[in-house]
């Protein structure tokens, strides 16, 4: 079916995008606490998951946070579309 397909490639696609931040992270920055901090003071969300999966790994897999980060994103956008 076209939606599996579909599926198929956006895991790919998220596991090639988290696999870049992890390598990212680790080269650039060998410590937790020296990472880098985007604009605004805050550092990406994806970031803070690694961090967690860094003390926990057996908990937070990647596909436990790529949950938790379509969780995010749908929650951000909701509240984007109708602010309470």
């Amino acid at each position: 079916m076209w939606y599996e397909e579909l599926k198929a490639r956006r895991d790919v696609y998220l596991q090639n995008l988290v696999n870049g931040i992890r390598l990212k992270s680790k080269n650039s920055c060998p410590s937790k606490a020296d990472r880098t901090v985007e604009a605004g003071g805050k550092r990406p969300a994806v970031e803070d998951l690694l961090g967690m999966q860094e003390s926990e790994p057996e908990f937070y897999t990647d596909k436990t946070m790529l949950v938790v980060g379509t969780e995010i994103s749908a929650v951000t956008l909701e509240w984007a579309i109708h602010p309470s």
